[in-house]
């Protein structure tokens, strides 16, 4: 443990021999920190994003040299697709603990692949224009390009939030709730998500109650079984027995033809009733098709619609990176001008050809300052990646070179530069782009000593 004033080391528990400052208090300051480290560990185990993040802020407040504090924090924005605050803690981390710290490679594997920046770097670029859309008439666009982004992506928390809300805005609950479920399973105490989530349940709750109050109120049966009471006085009934036969079998003749006249009347009146359900029936029937014949020119419609508004969506990308390369290539050009042949070559190198050919000026003006910056630039990345490789760091190494070799099209240092790249990818276990470098010496180059050591170490690999 470093004392916080004079920087010696503590031979002490609560006491600084050099300067005779009483640490407890700082002590109980970094036992804090990495009491807070531990919980922010322990909630990112179990898939508690949000309360982690929260925990080792806290624990970066007691002690901003926390260096597995802050390279946590980084791994987590990293995961959700936060990468520039990655990027800062990752980086904060290097400055204030420079000797064995994992961070550093995380920031050269990430860097040594430009692939995985200008992929985020494009999730973030969308995410943006979705904003756009969502706060304009275009929501439609803005579901389509965010279910994109979120199944490329599917731990970017902000484009699911902004995708769960688009839904509840169309009243489409199902679609929210599915959405929440795989935030949740992501950061299961996400403010946002845990928020909408709650909205949803309460309006699906709120149309429960409205039609349980619109449904028919139950009979209040206490009135059906109560019991009616009739009180049976005694009846003479002496001399009046011929009277009440006579009067019984009256009352059996009327029973008989009521039934004998009122039932072939009942048969007839069912039949007609039969009739009509019938016709209901068959009418329902046509009602059906011709809703399903509908329903089915709708879906035509809008799946026609989607399609359209996918080619839309498709070009508007296009051009977003056709503009994306001819801002790199001006970029490179004022460089050039101002003298900055490094940056005018680090530009150059990042445009894509097969996206400005069709641009003959553009096409033209690409290969003129290649010409113009070709051999310069191929020596001066090599050289830089050499000195990495030298020095071990083969991620730097592979960065510089491939731009050597991107760049030289005099050949003025190809063969040494495809050479130490293919070692460099070797080193890091990388084979097949090693393979791949060692190939094109042993084809471009044979008989050179750099053709019959690239076969050498290629075979070394397919051994």
């Amino acid at each position: 443990m470093i004392c916080p004033k004079c920087y010696n080391e503590l031979s002490r528990d609560f006491f600084c021999e050099t300067c005779e400052t009483n640490v407890n208090i700082y002590r109980k300051i970094l036992n804090r920190s990495k009491l807070l480290f531990n919980l922010g560990l322990q909630k990112a185990k179990s898939n508690n994003l949000t309360g982690a993040i929260e925990n080792l802020e806290q624990s970066l407040e007691y002690d901003k040299y926390n260096k597995e504090a802050r390279n946590l924090i980084g791994l987590i924005f990293f995961q959700i697709g936060e990468i520039n605050k990655a990027f800062t803690h990752w980086n904060i981390s290097v400055k204030y603990n420079p000797k064995d710290n994992i961070a550093k490679s995380y920031l050269e594997e990430t860097q040594a692949k430009d692939h995985i920046i200008a992929k985020y770097n494009r999730m973030i670029e969308k995410y943006n224009i979705c904003i756009d859309y969502a706060n304009g008439d275009s929501k439609d666009l803005a579901i389509i390009q965010l279910k994109k982004i979120v199944s490329i992506h599917p731990k970017f928390l902000k484009a699911n939030n902004l995708l769960i809300l688009l839904y509840m805005q169309r009243k489409e609950y199902d679609n929210a709730r599915t959405t929440i479920n795989k935030v949740l399973k992501i950061d299961k105490a996400n403010h946002n998500t845990l928020r909408y989530l709650e909205y949803i349940n309460e309006i699906l709750d709120e149309d429960n109650e409205l039609c349980i109050e619109n449904k028919v109120q139950p009979i209040d049966k206490k009135d059906d079984t109560k019991k009616i009471k009739y009180k049976i006085g005694k009846i003479d009934v002496t001399g009046y027995g011929y009277n009440v036969g006579y009067i019984l079998f009256g009352i059996i003749i009327g029973i008989c033809l009521v039934i004998i006249l009122w039932t072939p009347n009942q048969l007839s009146n069912k039949n007609v009733e039969i009739k009509e359900l019938t016709k209901e029936v068959e009418s329902t029937k046509l009602e059906l098709e011709d809703k399903t014949n509908e329903l089915t020119q709708d879906n035509n419609l809008l799946e026609s619609e989607i399609l359209e508004l996918q080619k839309q969506v498709d070009n508007y990308n296009g051009f977003d990176e056709y503009d994306e390369q001819i801002e790199k290539l001006h970029i490179a050009m004022s460089a050039y001008v101002s003298n900055d042949k490094i940056t005018a070559a680090d530009n150059l190198y990042m445009v894509d050809v097969g996206i400005i050919e069709s641009n003959e000026e553009a096409l033209q003006l690409y290969n003129e300052l290649l010409d113009s910056i070709s051999d310069y630039a191929a020596s001066y990345f090599y050289s830089q990646g050499y000195k990495s490789y030298e020095q071990k760091n083969y991620y730097d190494s592979i960065e510089s070179l491939e731009k050597s070799v991107k760049l030289d099209i005099n050949d003025t240092n190809i063969k040494d530069s495809m050479y130490f790249l293919a070692k460099s990818y070797h080193l890091i276990d990388d084979n097949e782009q090693a393979i791949k470098y060692y190939n094109e010496i042993i084809d471009n180059y044979p008989g050179t000593r750099r053709a019959n050591d690239s076969k050498y170490w290629r075979d070394q690999i397919l051994d």
